[in-house]
């Protein structure tokens, strides 16, 4: 029994990478930073002294870049219902499940950019007039968590220091709120960037998440596609496990009979939906070896 719970544990945890990294990131950076950050599959060797650990200015700063693809509503049924509707309110996730994956895959998010919807500054958690303000509370979270300035960020990225506002996007709007260049917010100034091509990101935030994914893939020993037999995968596993896909995940998961062949993109042309029945599943037989189950 231990085993088996060990190997599908392991099992899963190949999903979660390769979905992350095969499908996920694409979405977010561009193929040359990919690359760059050997993000790409086929390669990996564990590196001893990389630390895996989460970064703070990750985790505080520039994977909050999400936020702003947020909606302002969610619609089912035809109704649509404001997000502020929804914070604190689970039910609509246990008695819906299958709606709110079949919404998130059928609607697009909002733009990747500087603004956010005012359901997450005006209508955060409301309660009668009181609300957070979730930019607000990220911005301060840095300064809590004692974030450098953008500008440092950029040099620690290899990229060069921006002498004056008017180098950077809404240079209006951030004088009137720095007094200095050197003061920007690495958040704030990671949000107002122009993303580089075939990216949602600009330079600095691209450079942070892709470093930040590079030390959890190389700095963890037992990545899926390492070569350790106790830790990875025989070649027989690890081509069913690629043969899997998030698509097939959540075919399985809620039960669907089409889904969109990528399910991080809205249906369209280049992205048809395509039969669940069709997809390849897990299979297990390079589990079965010498007659013995794992």
């Amino acid at each position: 029994a231990d085993k088996i719970f060990e190997e599908t544990k392991k099992i899963i945890n190949a999903f979660i990478q390769r979905i992350t990294y095969v499908e996920f990131l694409p979405e977010i950076l561009n193929a040359e930073t990919l690359k760059n950050n050997e993000l790409n599959e086929g390669i990996y060797g564990y590196e001893e002294f990389t630390d895996p650990r989460i970064s703070n200015v990750f985790s505080t700063a520039a994977f909050q870049f999400i936020h702003s693809l947020t909606p302002s509503s969610i619609e089912f049924d035809g109704t649509e219902t404001p997000l502020m509707d929804l914070f604190n309110n689970q039910n609509f996730l246990f008695l819906d499940t299958e709606k709110v994956a079949v919404y998130m895959m059928s609607s697009a998010g909002e733009p990747m950019d500087r603004f956010f919807s005012k359901q997450l500054t005006d209508h955060y958690f409301q309660s009668g007039n009181i609300s957070f303000d979730l930019v607000a509370q990220i911005i301060q979270r840095g300064r809590d968590h004692g974030l450098p300035s953008y500008n440092t960020f950029r040099r620690h990225c290899g990229l060069p220091r921006l002498p004056h506002f008017y180098a950077m996007e809404a240079a209006n709007v951030l004088k009137a709120v720095y007094h200095n260049i050197d003061d920007v917010d690495v958040f704030v100034g990671g949000m107002v960037e122009i993303p580089l091509p075939g990216s949602l990101l600009g330079p600095t935030f691209s450079c942070l998440i892709a470093r930040q994914f590079r030390d959890t893939k190389f700095g963890d020993s037992h990545w899926y596609e390492s070569a350790d037999p106790k830790k990875g995968f025989n070649e027989g596993q690890l081509k069913s496990i690629k043969a899997m896909s998030a698509a097939k995940i959540l075919c399985d998961g809620f039960g669907l009979s089409l889904i969109p062949e990528n399910p991080f993109r809205v249906t369209s042309p280049s992205n048809p939906m395509v039969v669940c029945a069709d997809l390849p599943g897990l299979d297990f037989q390079p589990w079965f070896l010498l007659g013995n189950q794992i």
